[in-house]
């Protein structure tokens, strides 16, 4: 339980994409359910933040969950991107960060699964391996 005995109510970054719904083609914002599901099940109650979510939004809640995807684009860690990098979202990933930031100022608990992870590792100055396989060390994870 969290705040006044109600479950706690836990943020996750969502992205917007083109997609289809019945006959149209719009802009939607989505997220696997996989994620909200093992929010519900742990007895939290999620909250979808689609990118460009105000960081107020975040004085609402108990903690804060940014969601993988696609790759960060490396601009965000003084980096020109390679002919690996898969579907940047710069305007995803600055909103993002933005998240990320806000979150540990206020100290709310942080969890980042996957990109999440990685772009909270770039928030705090670090940079990235664009392409794994070619990494010294590289085992697949089958992620």
């Amino acid at each position: 339980m969290s705040k006044g005995g109600r479950a706690p109510v836990i943020g996750v970054t969502a992205c917007k994409r083109d997609s289809t719904f019945g006959p149209w083609n719009i802009e939607a914002v989505i997220l696997p359910s996989t994620y909200t599901d093992i929010i519900e099940e742990a007895g939290g109650q999620p909250i979808l933040l689609p990118p460009g979510c105000c960081t107020s939004n975040l004085d609402f809640l108990d903690g804060l969950v940014v969601a993988g995807g696609p790759d960060i684009h490396p601009s965000l860690y003084g980096q020109e991107p390679s002919e690996h990098i898969y579907l940047a979202h710069p305007d995803q990933d600055d909103s993002e960060a933005s998240l990320i930031k806000a979150a540990i100022e206020r100290d709310i608990p942080l969890l980042g699964v996957c990109r999440g992870m990685q772009l909270m590792c770039v928030v705090h100055g670090g940079s990235m391996h664009q392409h794994l396989p070619e990494t010294p060390g590289f085992e697949e994870h089958g992620g």
